[in-house]
């Protein structure tokens, strides 16, 4: 996996995980277990849904990661530099 599609990924997965537990027991302690219900409904039904969908998501995934860059002619991404010494070849045999 590409390195910026796994921080996208981590990022919003933890971000929302830390969002939904404090709500969730903030419900939990002030005894609204019908909003507690609906948290974990939703948060179910997002799971399964990316359960289901899987097989797509990972395959557009990959589409990111394969999808190459395109550049103007006469653009492209730079090459180094040669290192090679200007003259004749070196002849075989020689130290």
């Amino acid at each position: 996996m590409p390195t910026r599609t796994f921080i996208i990924l981590s990022t919003v997965g933890r971000l929302l995980g830390t969002m939904m537990l404090p709500v969730s027991g903030s419900y939990a302690r002030n005894d609204q277990y019908l909003a507690l219900i609906g948290i974990m409904l939703v948060s179910g039904i997002f799971v399964i849904i990316a359960f289901i969908y899987r097989d797509g998501l990972l395959e557009m995934l990959k589409k990111n990661k394969t999808r190459k860059k395109s550049y103007p002619p006469g653009s492209g991404p730079r090459k180094a530099p040669s290192q090679h010494k200007k003259g004749p070849p070196p002849t075989g045999g020689e130290p």
